[in-house]
């Protein structure tokens, strides 16, 4: 049976002349039945497939039959091996001995079980004890490869904590371990449950998860550049919908070109993309967009008049993110401070009230003496990532914008 489709595309192939080697790992199909088109949206992950849709279940497998055909009739090659089992929840009752996906859960829980206990029992006096080099190095062999980006930004930051002896920050990311471990265990996980699992595990078909949005303007402002337990780290992006001020984050691994294109500040008219229902901000993937560069003074002054300006507000906001996923969440989020003054090397903003809010200079010196720089004219916003050191709220700049005539200049300060 002949396919219009896959006709055209040969020869559109033969015009073109011959395609250099390379794997698809994403597809967005527009499938037709029954009268109604929807989008079906495939991605690769892991060896394994996972899909969203605007349409039903049945659109989906219309869309499986036709990767599969064409799947068939391509040329034959060696069988890849066999992908980690998946850590998931089965979608139905659970089999009488728990199944493959509850060992894999079960093992996790317990290597994160183990590492809390080896970590409280040593102590934060001796981050370099070889009992809990044993105990980390037993959660990554129970990770898939490649490591969720979740677990291995917990991993990078429960490092840092531990070099630095920070009581505080470790407690709390054992807390949101041991939560963790709590809900791999349970044969029937609640939507609770299943969320935190996202955050730390990445949306699968299995877990859930995800929220598919459209029509959405979201202005990029930052990156930023941080520490996982692999090679590289990640590089996360911050994206400011315009409609109600929200922050999403986009992130790759650094060695992962998978990921939007453009550079920062940019605009992006979004078709359809999908959001974790995981830690703040939660993670987007782009799937249909358009790139604009240069944000003009409307969007700009958009996210102005969505900024923080009661810093006693935003933070009550951060402890609620915090009780949420207290081993996920790391705010970003835009103020606007009233008015601006030295403590020390590091300038204060003052909001409405004169409530402080400082930078936190031991995270990124050099973001903060850069910001430092720009205070005249005072800017318009800041943005960064919000942390708290010793019951302080503060922030990592990552973003200044600046007056500019009428209009606003952004300045990336990492």
């Amino acid at each position: 049976m002949t396919d219009p489709l896959r006709d055209a595309a040969s020869r559109a192939l033969r015009e073109l002349g011959d395609a250099k080697p390379g794997a698809v790992t994403r597809v967005v199909l527009d499938v037709a039945l029954d009268g109604r088109a929807e989008l079906v949206t495939f991605a690769l992950e892991g060896g394994a497939l996972r899909w969203s849709t605007s349409g039903t279940d049945a659109h989906v497998a219309t869309a499986l039959a036709w990767l599969a055909d064409g799947a068939a009739g391509a040329r034959a090659t060696p069988a890849p091996e066999p992908p980690l089992p998946r850590l998931s929840w089965p979608p139905g009752e659970p089999t009488d001995d728990g199944g493959q996906e509850a060992r894999t859960r079960v093992r996790l829980a317990d290597a994160l079980d183990d590492v809390v206990t080896t970590i409280v029992r040593v102590g934060v006096a001796h981050p370099d004890s070889p009992s809990i080099a044993e105990g980390l190095e037993r959660l990554r062999r129970e990770l898939p490869l490649p490591a969720p980006l979740g677990v291995s930004r917990w991993l990078g930051r429960l490092r840092a904590a531990l070099d630095a002896g920070d009581v505080a920050q470790v407690a709390r990311l054992l807390d949101g371990a041991s939560r963790l471990a709590e809900e791999l265990r349970r044969d029937r996980p609640t939507p609770e449950a299943r969320r935190r699992a996202v955050a730390w595990l990445g949306a699968t078909s299995e877990l859930g998860g995800v929220e598919r949005i459209s029509d959405r303007t979201l202005v990029e402002v930052a990156r930023e550049h941080l520490p996982t337990s692999e090679r590289g780290g990640i590089e996360r992006r911050y994206l400011v919908d315009l409609r109600n001020g929200e922050v999403f984050r986009e992130e790759r691994a650094r060695t992962d070109a998978t990921a939007s294109v453009g550079p920062c500040p940019r605009v992006v008219q979004v078709g359809l993309a999908e959001v974790e229902r995981g830690g703040t901000p939660r993670r987007i993937r782009l799937m249909q967009y358009v790139v604009t560069l240069d944000p003009g003074r409307d969007e700009l002054r958009r996210i102005e008049a969505n900024a923080y300006r009661r810093f006693a507000a935003l933070a009550d906001r951060y402890r609620e993110w915090l009780g949420a996923e207290p081993g996920q969440a790391e705010p970003f989020v835009i103020v606007a401070p009233k008015t601006w003054k030295h403590s020390g090397e590091a300038p204060v903003g003052y909001d409405d009230e004169g409530v402080p809010l400082g930078f936190a200079r031991a995270d990124d010196p050099a973001a903060v003496e850069l910001l430092d720089r720009l205070l005249a004219p005072a800017p318009r916003w800041v943005g960064g990532r919000i942390v708290d050191v010793q019951g302080r709220l503060l922030m990592v700049p990552c973003v200044l914008a600046a007056p500019d005539g009428e209009g606003t200049r952004l300045h990336r300060l990492r």
